[in-house]
């Protein structure tokens, strides 16, 4: 049977966009360690600065800079933000990654992405690589996953969002 005559199970794909798509690792490290030395805490190790990849932010900082009183917490949080996202435009997808995409946009599948960061400059890229669209963090107009798969599903379909 030819992969067309397959009858599909699903419609919609949804991607995770740090370490699925794209190679965030670098740079989030980076931007951990430039914050540090934003309020001069020592800077973490690349080891110790990677480790945390995964974690919630304010678990992150807490792992990158133990010594910083959690008061200051907010600021180093203001920090990384402001250096990853002066960086995330450059960050590189991972090899196969877009034509992957490109191949199941080709084949009809509604794709779309999912990402706790507000990422502009992700969002902009993940749309000019998967002709999609994306499921930022929550908004007022989505207060839960289910409602942000929701909007994407009628954005994806050309319905008024």
């Amino acid at each position: 049977m030819p992969p067309d005559a397959v009858p599909r199970r699903f419609r919609l794909i949804v991607f995770d966009w740090d370490g699925t798509l794209v190679d965030s690792t670098s740079i989030i490290a980076r931007a951990l360690q430039a914050a540090c030395r934003d309020v001069g805490e020592p800077m973490p190790e690349d080891a110790r600065a990677t480790y945390v990849i995964g974690l919630g932010l304010a678990d992150a900082l807490a792992h990158v800079a133990p010594a910083l009183p959690r008061e200051r917490h907010a600021e180093l949080a203001d920090c990384y933000r402001s250096h990853y996202l002066g960086a995330e435009g450059n960050i590189p997808l991972f090899g196969g990654a877009a034509d992957l995409l490109a191949e199941l946009a080709a084949a009809g599948f509604m794709l779309a992405v999912a990402t706790g960061k507000p990422a502009r400059a992700s969002i902009a890229r993940w749309r000019s690589t998967a002709s999609a669209t994306c499921l930022p963090r929550r908004d007022a107009r989505t207060r839960t996953r289910r409602s942000r798969i929701r909007r994407c599903c009628s954005i994806s379909c050309g319905d008024s969002a």
